[in-house]
């Protein structure tokens, strides 16, 4: 059981080390991009969940 253990970090370490990192500037410039398309898709959620509730609230008081 600990050979199977040790092998299964060793092929972990070789693996990690073929992977190419991204730099600083790329995880900060990535970072601004996915907040700035949450804040957008919050928004556009927001303003379809008020738009549908009003139709809501519009379609039952006509019933009245």
């Amino acid at each position: 059981m600990f050979k199977r253990i040790g092998k299964f970090l060793r092929e972990t370490r070789v693996e990690l080390s073929k992977v190419t990192w991204p730099t600083r500037r790329e995880v900060i410039s990535q970072t601004y991009v996915l907040i700035i398309l949450c804040l957008v898709m919050g928004l556009i959620i927001g303003v379809m969940d008020f738009g549908i509730g009003k139709a809501v609230d519009f379609a039952f008081t006509i019933g009245r």
